[in-house]
């Protein structure tokens, strides 16, 4: 019993000493010089909430379209809000356009860099997570991401939303995803996931790490560029170009298009691409190729969006073979996570998602639908969430009020609300779903109801007038009936 209270009273001391010496307000403040966008505020927590929500922090770098970044971005924006159901307001935008139109952007300077992470930090939420996308030109001893960010800087940015974990108390996220595309970005993954604190390691327990390379090789954009081949074996994209037809013309440098293609539908079967059964395969690939399989569960893991990516990077024998023999080096997509790292109280990434799909359209609510005005009638649905995950029920009682959300309740199991009318009419009861990281569902098919039901004085049975014009006879009648 007294190990948990000594480890507190170390982070307490230690966070004093942060406190004292000026580290703290380092770690959860903005820096000096931050350029923030015109109008923005970073006192704005209003989005936080108990609910787990989705925020990313998209980085271009490098205006350099032949290399597929821009491509990058734009795509990745498209596949955050169309396809994985991130709201736009929680997606801050670094680049050097604002090619998607971002409702937060900032132009692509080191100091915008830091300042969009701060912008996040001062939103999110200790329940919230977090996807990060940064694309650039890569350098090696010393490793730097254009424009010019080195691994500690970029650690200390991360570290504004996801403290090393001996600080967690501080934290604004619950876990992070971080995927770096560039040359030699593999360099970057020992700063940026682990803290050395004599005489232990303490890792950032919080974080994914997700490189494109190891930290010796650099990372081709794609097809006719900077020695590629002609026809990219390693790509399932192309860099933009509409000369490069073969591969489609719709995504930008290697990894990060599997990455972003892992999470899509590309050849139409109503599965993700990542989880489907084998894997797809693009047309033009060598067809004796055996692809991995996806676990079918209708949920892209990162574990298997980053297994699938190395797919479509060729790592097979087949592709390893024919590009080494044709003299071109292959890229060694690297993966950090806390699990394998050792850490038992790190993120699985198994089980890590960077987004969550909506919960299905819930039951038509059963219940009463004749009845009576003040009195309180007991309505039902349910409704399933394509990721398994809990489920809060929104009742809307059709004369202007609603439940506000109750449960929340496991996919699937029937939730209850109740509502007493006050007024006499005709109305529809209808219901929706939000899964526990806030996103909404459709609405169900509406239940009419009416209230009440209408009998006119003289229709009504003649016990019942008695008992109103004589109620002290009520107790007795109850006494002679056993009720």
């Amino acid at each position: 019993m007294e190990q948990p209270r000594n480890k507190g009273l170390v982070s307490l001391v230690l966070c004093t000493l942060m406190v004292t010496s000026g580290l703290l307000g380092a770690i959860i403040s903005p820096a000096a010089g931050s350029q923030l966008q015109q109008g923005e505020a970073l006192s704005d927590r209003s989005a936080a909430s108990s609910d787990t929500q989705y925020w990313a922090v998209l980085i271009c770098g490098s205006d350099d379209f032949n290399a597929g970044f821009e491509t990058d971005i734009r795509d990745m924006y498209v596949l955050l809000t169309q396809n994985l159901s991130y709201n736009p307001d929680y997606i801050y935008y670094v680049a050097p356009a604002n090619w998607n139109s971002a409702l937060h952007y900032y132009t692509d300077t080191k100091a915008n860099i830091q300042s969009a992470f701060q912008a996040v930090a001062a939103r999110a939420a200790a329940t919230d997570d977090v996807f990060v996308l940064f694309e650039g030109h890569g350098t090696h001893d010393p490793w730097t991401i254009a424009p010019n960010v080195s691994p500690a800087d970029l650690d200390g940015w991360l570290d504004t939303i996801d403290p090393c974990w001996i600080y967690g108390l501080l934290c604004h996220c619950q876990q992070m995803v971080v995927l770096l595309q560039s040359c030699y970005c593999g360099g970057f993954i020992t700063t940026i996931t682990q803290h050395q604190v004599p005489p232990n390691v303490y890792c950032h327990r919080q974080r994914l790490v997700i490189t494109s390379t190891d930290s010796l090789t650099s990372s081709w954009s794609d097809m006719n560029g900077n020695g590629d081949p002609a026809w990219d074996p390693n790509s399932p994209d192309d860099d933009g170009n509409p000369n490069n037809p073969v591969n489609g013309n719709w995504d930008g440098s290697e990894f990060c298009s599997g990455f972003r293609m892992a999470h899509r539908d590309v050849d139409g079967n109503s599965d993700f691409e990542a989880d489907d059964n084998p894997y797809m395969v693009k047309p033009g690939y060598n067809p004796d190729i055996t692809a991995p399989n996806g676990d079918h569960n209708g949920i892209v893991s990162v574990k298997e969006a980053f297994q699938f990516s190395k797919y479509v990077e060729c790592y097979s024998v087949y592709w390893q073979s024919y590009v080494l023999a044709h003299g071109w080096l292959l890229e060694y997509p690297q993966f950090w996570d806390p699990i394998t790292w050792g850490d038992p109280n790190g993120i699985d990434p198994a089980t890590t998602y960077i987004y969550s799909r909506a919960p299905a359209k819930p039951s038509t609510p059963a219940g009463t639908t004749h009845g009576s005005i003040n009195t309180e009638y007991p309505y039902t649905s349910s409704a399933t969430d394509p990721d398994g995950d809990r489920v809060y029920l929104l009742f809307d009682w059709g004369d202007g009020s609603t439940s506000g959300w109750v449960g929340p309740f496991t996919s699937g199991a029937t939730g209850t609300a109740s509502h007493t009318w006050q007024t006499k009419g005709d109305y529809q009861i209808k219901v929706k779903a939000k899964d526990v990281h806030g996103v909404e569902g459709p609405w169900s098919d509406p239940l009419p109801i009416t209230m009440p039901v209408a009998f006119a004085d003289h229709q009504t049975p003649i016990v019942l007038r008695f008992l109103e014009r004589h109620p002290h006879l009520f107790p007795l009648l109850q006494r002679l009936l056993g009720i």
